[in-house]
């Protein structure tokens, strides 16, 4: 009797590696592509924060349209009154086609 694999238990062994391995390459892939949204996200609020103060400092309107490094910012800002006297609550979106970011703040 030999000793060893035959060549369908060969064949079987890199079907089952191969669908393992596309598992694995899929999650890495979304990791990756995750992890690249949220690098978007965190520069879409890093320019709303500047965005913010440079308006309340300079008194500049905050709703634009800006290009930078060839990707487009688009600035949108909604204004709601809070019931409190004299205080609204604002919103301001910023968008650059990819990712959405809402910033928060209140103002009188």
């Amino acid at each position: 009797m030999r000793k060893g694999f035959t060549l369908l238990e060969l064949l079987i062994a890199m079907v089952v590696l191969s669908i393992g391995m596309m598992g694995i390459f899929t999650l890495v892939r979304q990791s990756l592509d995750m992890n690249d949204y949220a690098k978007r996200k965190l520069d879409l609020l890093g320019r709303g924060y500047e965005r913010v103060i440079l308006t309340l400092a300079e008194g500049t309107t905050l709703e634009d349209i800006i290009t930078d490094n060839g990707t487009t910012y688009t600035y949108k800002l909604e204004k709601q009154d809070t019931g409190l006297q004299g205080i609204k609550e604002c919103e301001l979106r910023i968008t650059d086609g990819t990712a959405e970011m809402a910033l928060f703040y209140y103002e009188r």
